[in-house]
């Protein structure tokens, strides 16, 4: 090989090279960004269930896996990562149902319970004629009851446009409730929880029977980047 091949063969491997230092670095501050940017956590328990799930063996089982916003803002519905010391949980995945200057109410339809919000239903919860089931979400209902009863008289407990007593919510007072009752422990029973023990709002999930978990995972940061989406966590 001649000076000239070596010089253009030298030529062409460092190009590659810094090409691939390129890549490397872009790869890199992808990452450092992603991980100041979010958190991952693991959904260990049932009180999410259907919308998150726990492993397949038992509830300690790591099962799906949600990424929270630690910078995005909180809305009405959205999913959210806190770790609260009285509640004595450890981190917790709830939803967040209501915020400050909001009001709460939940309705005993007699075969069901309807979660009301600013006089807007949020959903219902239907009883099934399993009698363990059923009397599970009567005790979540009886403990609403209580959450009222205790704080009657206070700025905490009002009367909304249709006459019913509703829980009201006081500066930095964000209410959390998980979506299966009859396994949560959550707000109706410690009360509500401040902006400081919010983490983040869970916007990406990546579930635990994917496949390829990383490109379910780019696909989604792609939704966000793109198109202001996110994972649907919704009912």
């Amino acid at each position: 090989m001649n000076a000239k091949a070596k010089r253009i063969w030298s030529n062409m491997l460092a190009s590659i090279l810094v090409i691939l230092i390129m890549i490397a670095s872009f790869f890199t501050l992808i990452n450092i960004v992603f991980n100041i940017v979010y958190a991952k956590s693991d959904v260990r328990g049932t009180s999410m269930q259907p919308v998150l799930n726990v492993g397949i063996s038992d509830i300690n089982t790591p099962g799906d896996t949600v990424y929270i916003n630690r910078f995005s803002d909180y809305g009405l519905n959205d999913l959210v990562v806190a770790s609260v010391d009285w509640w004595d949980l450890g981190t917790i995945i709830k939803r967040l149902v209501a915020m400050p200057g909001d009001q709460l109410k939940i309705i005993n339809n007699g075969d069901s319970y309807t979660l009301f919000v600013n006089n807007l239903e949020l959903y219902t919860k239907e009883k099934n004629g399993t009698s363990e089931y059923d009397s599970a979400l009567s005790s979540y209902y009886n403990q609403y009851r209580a959450y009222i009863a205790e704080r009657r008289g206070t700025p905490s407990v009002g009367v909304d446009v249709s006459g019913d007593e509703v829980i009201i919510m006081q500066d930095d007072e964000y209410f959390l409730l998980g979506d299966n009752w009859v396994e949560s422990e959550d707000s109706m029973i410690h009360g509500p929880v401040s902006s400081e023990h919010l983490h983040g709002r869970v916007e990406m999930v990546v579930r635990r029977d994917e496949s390829n978990k990383l490109m379910c995972l780019i696909k989604q940061m792609i939704n966000i980047i793109f198109y202001n989406g996110r994972e649907n966590v919704s009912f």
